[in-house]
């Protein structure tokens, strides 16, 4: 009945976030493994600082959608 239609239309809404989250966790490994093995291909700044600061910016992002779904 109503409930199930109003489940049906929030189910979507929470993949799609849940999708969203951790799609950056592959971009950065994508990324990260494209510059590696095919430096001609992937042009990504590698050294510690950017990592540290994209490894940061991901788990920054990580808390925010615990702490939002919490």
């Amino acid at each position: 009945g109503a409930l199930e239609n109003y489940a049906n239309v929030l189910v979507p809404i929470a993949l799609v976030t849940v999708i969203t989250r951790v799609q950056v966790i592959f971009v950065f490994i994508l990324g990260l493994i494209g510059t590696l093995l095919l430096p001609k291909i992937f042009n990504e700044d590698i050294s510690r600082k950017t990592i540290f600061k994209k490894v940061f910016c991901i788990i920054l992002s990580i808390i925010g959608f615990i702490v939002a779904f919490a």
